[in-house]
């Protein structure tokens, strides 16, 4: 994967949101590029497809393009043994997460876990949900 950095900046993301920091750094390397211009969505559900996306342009994959606007990565999750490519308009649950990180390849899979363990150790006592579980907040 290439290292950017570059900022983006989305309209429905203020500065003092707890996400925002997470937010700026998956978006400036081009992971996420929202939902439209300038416009993020953070409360809306993640998709399956967004998900093949993200862990698609993790892996360098290029998404641009297609039949649809994440055509390239539901291939690229299929081909890769990661998802059957169903639903991929459905929101993802937890569970699905799970399995779909866990079926993706090795060196993804330590980079992903590396990167989330980065950008949850940046956020105060909880302060990091709703994305990381009750067990975590626990700890």
């Amino acid at each position: 994967m290439k290292l950017i950095d570059n900022v983006i900046v989305f309209q429905d993301v203020p500065d003092n949101y707890w996400a925002a920091e997470a937010i700026a750094f998956t978006a400036s390397r081009e992971l996420f590029l929202g939902t439209e211009v300038g416009m993020f969505a953070p409360g809306v559900s993640m998709s399956r497809a967004m998900l093949f996306t993200v862990l698609a342009r993790l892996d360098g994959v290029e998404t641009e393009g297609g039949e649809s606007w994440y055509s390239k990565a539901r291939d690229w999750a299929m081909a890769a043994g990661i998802s059957d490519g169903s639903a991929p308009e459905a929101a993802i649950t937890r569970e699905q997460l799970i399995a779909l990180l866990y079926r993706s390849p090795d060196s993804l899979q330590r980079t992903a876990a590396a990167r989330a363990l980065r950008i949850a150790a940046k956020f105060p006592h909880g302060q990091e949900k709703p994305w990381i579980g009750r067990w975590r907040r626990a700890s």
